[in-house]
């Protein structure tokens, strides 16, 4: 049995390259596999950070609005003393003094049996 070494030689040589070949292609796949992943992590870390970002712009506003709505109730509050005290008959006394109204001792009143209209 004679050997050709220079087809052996040959043969070993496109198993290498083929090997080679795998290789190449397996480590072009971990590469694409890898920058998939770390493109995913960082659109989702981009996406988490707006995300609480605009959670927390919603928190201020929301406390913003409670301390609003609570110097309104206290506003509405005073304002409604203040009406209260500019209703009471002693405010009022104290308005009309500089007036210099005269008080109405008897009050008549007329009774109209029919109702009367006025031409012009």
């Amino acid at each position: 049995m004679t050997v050709d070494f220079k087809q052996l030689k040959n043969k070993l040589h496109r198993s290498a390259i083929v090997q080679r070949q795998k290789a190449s292609a397996s480590k072009d796949r971990t590469v694409r596999i890898n920058a998939t992943l770390l493109l995913t992590v960082l659109v989702v870390s981009v996406w988490y950070v707006v995300h609480v970002n605009a959670l927390a712009t919603k928190g201020y506003t929301i406390k913003a609005l409670e301390r609003k709505i609570t110097e309104l109730k206290s506003d509405q509050e005073r304002l409604q003393i203040e009406n209260i005290e500019a209703g009471s008959l002693s405010s009022i006394q104290k308005r009309i003094e500089p007036l210099r109204l005269v008080a109405g001792n008897r009050i008549d009143y007329i009774a109209v049996s029919q109702p009367v209209a006025v031409l012009r």
